[in-house]
């Protein structure tokens, strides 16, 4: 197999898309001159610096770290919480959006902590929630 240091920039993105596109290892290993297990490693490491770089734009610092704790990305989540879309997810943890009480109590459910363990003081800013368990909410 060829050395890994003659790949460009462009080839990582190459191989990404392709990935991505649905290509298997082995022809992109095949492609590049190099071995799947590169191949696999290069897509690894670009998932997990987008999931990375996604989390840190997250606004409530315990959910941050419940991701980090248990290597979930936001797509991750957004697949437990049922109904809603990615964006929808994203809009949410990024402060674009407050959160509905369908995702407070799925957020809830996914991650087993309270309402005030996930929204901690930016809770304050959703009084109709903050005092609520999740039987309440459900009704």
């Amino acid at each position: 197999m060829g050395r890994h240091s003659k790949l460009s920039s462009n080839d990582r993105r190459d191989i990404i898309t392709m990935r991505k596109a649905g290509s298997t290892l082995q022809s992109i290993a095949d492609k590049y001159h190099i071995s799947k297990e590169y191949v696999r490693q290069i897509n690894a490491s670009c998932k997990y610096a987008a999931s990375q770089s996604h989390i840190k734009k997250i606004i409530y610092p315990a959910l941050k770290i419940w991701l980090l704790k248990h290597n979930f990305t936001i797509a991750d989540l957004a697949d437990l919480i049922s109904g809603c879309s990615y964006s929808t997810v994203w809009d949410t943890l990024v402060g674009r959006v407050p959160p509905t009480s369908k995702i407070i109590i799925e957020l809830m459910k996914a991650t087993g902590m309270s309402f005030e363990d996930i929204f901690g003081y930016l809770g304050c800013y959703i009084p109709k929630y903050r005092n609520m368990s999740m039987e309440a909410m459900r009704k």
